[in-house]
């Protein structure tokens, strides 16, 4: 008899989420998603700092994971810049699951 692994039980369809001042957005983790999120995340490493909007790319795949009406929402909260990439990292901890920590120690180069 050939061998059978059976990954049902690993392979939820329950999505992570982020909650912001008790609001609840649902996170697209899916790969394809995930994928093209990573291809934006190449354009920040790539380039001449001025060449690049580094905003426009974080707010890009804000949407990407959250959705256009969730990212509208988001961007709409009177957040600071540092706010808005904790908001960010917590996406990208999230998709890749990963504590929080380790993608932020990741990005400052720790």
């Amino acid at each position: 008899m050939s061998k059978n692994i059976d990954l049902s039980s690993l392979l939820s369809e329950e999505k992570p989420s982020l909650t912001i001042n008790g609001k609840t957005y649902i996170v697209n983790d899916e790969k394809t998603n995930v994928l093209k999120m990573n291809d934006e995340m190449k354009k920040i490493s790539k380039g001449k700092e001025e060449d690049r909007d580094d905003f426009a790319i974080l707010s890009k795949i804000i949407e990407m994971l959250v959705g256009k009406k969730a990212a509208k929402e988001i961007d709409a909260l009177p957040l600071s810049f540092s706010q808005y990439q904790e908001v960010f990292f917590a996406l990208l901890a999230l998709v890749n699951n990963e504590e929080l920590e380790v993608v932020k120690a990741r990005f400052h180069g720790q």
